[in-house]
């Protein structure tokens, strides 16, 4: 605990913490039962207990449940008295408390006891109430005489009910949990003042649960701009101090100063005493509270609970379980252990795994794939939660923002907002990159990526240099060569040479003209927090793309006319090269136009009735129903007049076969071109 000041370990797993001159007890679970079970027998004195831990840390889960049921069983066979869980949470006043405090008193037996004395039957009401009253004995107190008084008129009953309902309404039968003091609005001396009312006069077991360190904050803050008012006053004189110690003498300024907010902070804490609030709880608490134990959990024995008791599916939880320790790990790491957290992980990792089983993944890569959404997903549910800053140290920034990341989990997490195509191509660019054409451990890139900051600079200058000599020789894979961009701009940030990013965007280019590169770089998964730095790698980024796209058109239109010279197998040397050479984002450049229209006419109205099948099987491919090509402004012109030329040499075939097959790809190509180009029209319209 960043707040402890000392902690002397003692027997074993129990620890003494000193906070602020006062003894605490960090304690597991079992530990806590323990304490509070010891609390509850402890007659010596009154006061109360309070259970102390972080935000979502899980204080008030093992309460409604381990603890509980301890209590339970503990009450069985001492005093017989019943938990009463309060969350205090929104409450303004004392009486709001109260009110929380009868109601949760009120059950089915009150109104058993109420109907039998309305039938008048008194004698059998009296004998429960008798029987009752053995177990706990002693005077009903001011609290307990105000919530019968108050049951008497909400319920409309006369003065000789009282005797049958005060054993009823006697504190002392009962165990009050307040939870959530933290969040309380009353003013602190009321809350704890109330609370002191019932331990010290009504002699009540009471159990505390809170953040402490939290307590009074959520009162004291909602003050905070009445007190600015005030001080904003002119007429209002407050010293100044030079260097916040020693008051300023013989300099009087009788200029009007212009108040700034650094000078009307200075102006309020000079007038209010900043920890009043504080103070106030310092002198309650030491009176109220007689023990404070620290509630630490089992984060890998809670981490693996909360993943059994989700909704998530075996194979899932499976996965969950396996990647436990990395979890239990970043909460570390970010000094954020909050259960609420991992919730809410867990309902977004839910969704993001449904989805990805949609997706057609090879087995071999789906188990690393998987590992490293979860993690992924997990690391932006904290920093998101936890509101972690971005690191201020130049050096871990660029670590930061050189990590794998998918932006769709981070807009999904952060946003709510889930991009099916992005997540898609993040996965398949990811299994390219990190699964199939992972770099070596020993190249020199992996050597400076995951070790430059370990290093000297010597050391990273000589990687770099053989990095970009291997560059230049068109050495690396196409999908690497974003993360040499990213990493080597954020190394410029660090106070490399400037040569680095020229040299690099310069190997690439020269990479790009030689013809030999077909795949674009997609560069959704880079994340650089600088605007300037990014529009530099987009900028570089889409020049190289322009240049690779442009070399695909050429070895198209190369490809596509040596093709059509083969009078033999043309329409499969066409459906080969579409099946192998061009991906899905290659698809916005046309065929048709790849060749005079004179050479379509040439080959198809000569052709046998085979390769006419498979050329109508290639244009079906390439123009499927319902989908809108951009190849279409490119081909659908080439595709009109090659169905006014096809429909005249049609009349002129003798061969059946071979007419009927022409027919059938005139019409075809004449329902391709009505769907693209009404579609087309409809959506740029909309546009």
């Amino acid at each position: 605990q960043s707040r402890l000041s000392l902690i002397l370990k003692i027997s074993g797993t129990k620890y003494i913490a000193y906070r602020k001159g006062r003894m605490e007890l960090i304690m597991n679970e079992s530990q806590i039962q323990e304490e509070v079970l010891r609390y509850l027998d402890d007659s010596n004195y009154q006061y109360a207990l309070l259970i102390d831990g972080e935000w979502g840390c899980g204080k008030t889960y093992f309460m409604l449940h381990a603890l509980s049921k301890a209590i339970e069983n503990h009450e069985k066979n001492s005093a017989g008295r019943t938990i009463k869980y309060i969350s205090v949470y929104g409450c303004k006043t004392a009486e709001e408390i109260e009110e929380k405090i009868y109601w949760s008193i009120i059950d089915k037996k009150f109104f058993e006891i109420k109907d039998k004395m309305e039938n008048g039957l008194l004698d059998e009401a009296y004998g429960e109430k008798k029987a009752k009253r053995n177990k706990v004995s002693g005077a009903i107190w001011a609290t307990s005489k105000k919530l019968i008084s108050s049951a008497m008129q909400k319920f409309g009953l006369n003065y000789k009910a009282f005797e049958y309902i005060e054993d009823f309404f006697s504190l002392k039968h009962y165990i009050l949990v307040f939870d959530d003091l933290e969040r309380c609005n009353c003013p602190i001396n009321d809350l704890l003042g109330y609370i002191n009312g019932l331990v010290e006069h009504d002699e009540v077991k009471v159990i505390l649960i809170a953040n402490e360190k939290e307590i009074g904050r959520l009162s004291q803050s909602g003050n905070r701009e009445l007190q600015y008012l005030v001080v904003s006053n002119d007429n209002i004189e407050i010293s100044e101090h030079e260097n916040g110690i020693w008051p300023k003498h013989n300099l009087k300024d009788t200029s009007k100063k212009k108040l700034t907010p650094e000078e009307l902070d200075r102006r309020r804490k000079e007038l209010f005493t900043e920890n009043d609030v504080e103070q106030q709880y310092q002198k309650i608490r030491e009176k109220l509270i007689g023990v404070t134990v620290l509630y630490q959990p089992d984060f890998d024995k809670v981490i693996h609970q909360l993943i059994e008791r989700s909704n998530s599916t075996l194979d899932l939880k499976k996965l969950l379980h396996q990647n436990a320790r990395f979890f239990v790990g970043k909460m570390n790491e970010c000094n954020h252990h909050n259960f609420r957290t991992f919730q809410f992980f867990l309902s977004k990792v839910e969704y993001l795994y449904e989805k990805l089983n949609k997706l057609s993944i090879e087995c071999q890569y789906l188990q690393p794939l998987v590992a490293f959404i979860l993690q992924n997903c997990f690391t932006i549910c904290v920093e998101y939660k936890g509101n972690i800053p971005e690191p201020e140290n130049q050096l871990l920034k660029i670590m930061r923002q050189q990590r794998k990341e998918f932006q769709s989990i981070r807009e999904y997490v952060c946003l709510s907002r889930f991009d099916v195509q992005k997540f898609e191509t993040e996965v398949i660019s990811y299994i390219q990159d990190e699964l199939i054409n992972k770099i070596p451990s020993d190249d020199p890139y992996s050597e400076l990526y995951y070790n430059y900051y370990l290093r000297s600079q010597k050391w990273c200058e000589e990687k770099i240099d053989q990095i970009i000599e291997k560059l230049s020789h068109n050495k690396y894979p196409v999908n690497i060569y974003k993360n040499i961009l990213s990493l080597f701009i954020s190394l410029r940030n660090l106070g490399f040479s400037d040569q680095i990013v020229t040299k690099t965007s310069e190997a690439m280019f020269i990479n790009a003209k030689r013809g030999n590169i077909t795949q674009k770089i997609v560069s959704d998964s880079i994340h650089l927090e600088n605007e300037k730095d990014k529009r530099e790698f987009d900028q570089i980024i889409n020049k190289f793309n322009a240049e690779v796209i442009k070399n695909k058109i050429d070895m198209k239109s190369d490809s596509i006319q040596k093709a059509l010279k083969d009078e033999t197998n043309w329409a499969r040397l066409i459906q080969e090269y579409i099946k192998t050479k061009m991906q899905e984002t290659d698809r916005d450049s046309g065929i048709l136009d790849k060749a005079p229209i004179e050479m379509w006419i040439e080959r198809i109205s000569t052709s046998d009735p085979e390769n006419i099948d498979i050329f109508r099987n290639v244009l079906g491919q390439f123009y499927p129903e319902n989908v809108i090509r951009k190849s279409s402004y490119a081909d659908m012109p080439y595709m009109k007049e090659i169905i006014v030329q096809l429909e005249k040499c049609v009349e002129k075939i003798d061969d059946v076969i071979q007419k009927a097959q022409l027919s059938w790809l005139i019409n075809d190509m004449k329902k391709i071109y009505y769907h693209q180009t009404e579609e087309l029209a409809q959506f740029y319209a909309k546009e």
